[in-house]
């Protein structure tokens, strides 16, 4: 006996609308705000579902080529490595900044910019030490007065009362300020 799916899929989709078209129409709209809530999240959860396994695979291939890339990587430098033993040559030793100028093309030559860095430059704010024998500032040339030269001795650190300059005393020169 043949089973018409036709007829079996319809049957049950007539019994629904039979049963839906008999509710109250405030339930049929939760009805059917039901029905599209509940395909939208089977949508996203399809999404997800479909790209993590997307990540899966990609993120285990990409974790096999690494490893096949470091056994061949691996093996090249043991042949390498038996190669100059047997053939007794030095093998020779790598620069990183070795670069020559045959392996330049001429077009790349003009586009070539030195590279060049800037150190950042610190800022220090200029002390004059005073010893016995400044007896005038630096910067203005203004000469310091019995007052400066107390404060330099008791203080140890004094301004310029006409261009602001500090001045600090030398470890061990304040007796002779």
């Amino acid at each position: 006996m043949k089973v018409s799916w036709e007829y079996y899929v319809m049957n049950h989709l007539e019994n629904f609308f039979e049963w839906f078209l008999v509710q109250e129409i405030l339930i049929q709209v939760l009805i059917v705000v039901g029905l599209f809530t509940v395909l939208a999240l089977v949508g996203v959860l399809l999404y997800y579902v479909i790209k993590g396994i997307a990540y899966l695979i990609y993120y285990l291939l990409k974790g096999i080529y690494h490893i096949i890339r470091g056994v061949c990587l691996g093996i090249y430098k043991i042949f390498e490595g038996l190669y100059y033993m047997i053939s007794s040559k030095p093998k020779p030793v790598k620069q990183e900044n070795d670069v020559r100028e045959e392996e330049i093309p001429a077009s790349q030559k003009q586009n070539i910019r030195t590279k060049t860095t800037v150190n950042p430059v610190e800022v220090k704010k200029e002390v004059k030490y005073v010893d016995s024998e400044i007896l005038f500032c630096t910067e203005c040339g203004s000469r310091f007065s019995a007052n400066m030269k107390e404060h330099l001795t008791s203080e140890g650190i004094g301004f310029c009362p006409n261009c602001g300059k500090q001045f600090r005393v030398a470890e061990g020169m304040k007796s002779y300020v």
